[in-house]
C-alpha cells in the first residue's frame, strides 16, 4: 500500500495529463497515450519505481504521457508536470526524468514537457531547453517524493503554451 501523499501527487499529476491532453486535442493535435500507465500494471510500475536502475527500466519509468501531431507542429512525445507551489521562480522536475528524456533527444527523438501551474496555466518547451536553476536531494528515499532528487526549473525557459506551439510550427515543407 503507497501512502497518501505518493497517492495526491498521482492524482496532481493526471489532472496535470488530462489539462495537457484536452488543451491539444482542442488546438487540432492527434494524441495517444504512451506513458507506462496506459499499459503497465501497477506491480510492474512498483517494480520499476522502487528497483533496478538499468537503460531499459529507466526507459520504461520515464516514458512521457503522450505522442501527439499536428499536420504543422512535428510528431514529438508531450510529458505533463503540475506545479504545486504558487508564486515561485521555478518548476520542479524529477532529476531522473530529465536525464531519460535528454537521453530520447540524443536518439534524434523530440520531448516537450509542459507544466501545469497553480492557475491552471500550461507552460512548455523542449527538454532540452529547459534550463536547470539547482539540484534538490532532500527526497531521495522518502515514500512521498520519487526516491531521486529533484531539478528546479527556472519558469524563464518556458513559454506559455500556445506560444510554444505558434514558435515551433512547421513551416511549408516541414522545416520549423
Amino acid at each position: 500500500m503507497q501512502p497518501a501523499e505518493f497517492q495526491g501527487r498521482l492524482a496532481l499529476g493526471r489532472q496535470a495529463e488530462r489539462a495537457l491532453q484536452s488543451v491539444l486535442l482542442g488546438r487540432g493535435f492527434r494524441v495517444a497515450r504512451s506513458g507506462q500507465e496506459a499499459w503497465l500494471s501497477p506491480e510492474l510500475y512498483a517494480v520499476l519505481r522502487r528497483g533496478p536502475s538499468d537503460p531499459m527500466c529507466r526507459a520504461l519509468r520515464h516514458m512521457p504521457d503522450f505522442l501527439a501531431e499536428r499536420h504543422d507542429f512535428p510528431v514529438a512525445y508531450w510529458d505533463a508536470k503540475n506545479n504545486t507551489r504558487a508564486g515561485t521562480r521555478f518548476f520542479a522536475l524529477e532529476q531522473a526524468f530529465h536525464v531519460e528524456q535528454l537521453a530520447r533527444v540524443g536518439k534524434g527523438e523530440r520531448v516537450v514537457v509542459a507544466f501545469r501551474d497553480t492557475d491552471g496555466r500550461l507552460y512548455a518547451n523542449w527538454v532540452q531547453e529547459l534550463a536547470v536553476m539547482a539540484e534538490i536531494d532532500r527526497f531521495r528515499g522518502n515514500w512521498s517524493g520519487s526516491w531521486s532528487p529533484f531539478l528546479l526549473i527556472a519558469r524563464t525557459s518556458v513559454l506559455p503554451l500556445d506560444a510554444f506551439i505558434e514558435r515551433n510550427r512547421l513551416k511549408k515543407g516541414g522545416a520549423r
